[in-house]
């Protein structure tokens, strides 16, 4: 059997992502958030459609609880944040070093703007390259070189490797630290 693992609920599938899995397949949430404590009215259907077939729910926050129980009917339990189930010093055993100079590092939930012109302004202060980790298809645009889907060990390693971390996120400020 397989399981699928519900993450970002709050995002729309990529091409990739089927529209929902097959009857065969077993799903379970682990620790996953909605980022909000409540849902626009426009993607209430959409996400009863997607949490329809799961097995079992598991979130992050006690939000979450009440969302998935008003989504689905059915009780979810809460767990910690699995970037939080590690200790710094493990995470730090794992980090893997991308760039040798130093460097300023966004990582942000959501781009504001005001981040952004904040690190560049950083940028010709300190003399440093910046780094944003996102989603961004371009490896460079005005000055700043965009990380896509680094894996685990390259992602922890950017924080721990970076002079300066701009973030407005959650796990943004968690690794940073």
């Amino acid at each position: 059997r397989s399981v699928s693992v519900l993450t970002h609920a709050h995002r729309k599938p990529r091409g990739s992502q089927p529209e929902s899995a097959a009857d065969s397949h077993q799903k379970y949430s682990y620790a996953a958030s909605f980022a909000n404590t409540k849902l626009p009215d426009y993607r209430i259907e959409d996400y009863k459609k997607r949490l329809a077939d799961f097995q079992q729910y598991s979130v992050r926050e006690e939000s979450g609880v009440k969302l998935v129980k008003d989504l689905t009917g059915k009780d979810a339990y809460t767990h910690l944040d699995p970037s939080l189930l590690l200790t710094a010093e493990q995470w730090s055993e794992i980090a893997v070093r991308k760039i040798e100079q130093p460097y300023i590092l966004i990582y942000t939930a959501n781009p504001p703007v005001s981040l952004v012109e904040f690190a560049k302004k950083l940028s010709e202060e300190k003399n440093m390259p910046i780094y944003y980790i996102n989603d961004a298809p371009h490896p460079m645009k005005n000055g700043i070189n965009y990380v896509v889907a680094p894996s685990v060990e390259e992602f922890v390693g950017y924080f721990k490797h970076a002079s300066y971390v701009v973030t407005n996120s959650f796990h943004g400020t968690a690794f940073s630290t």
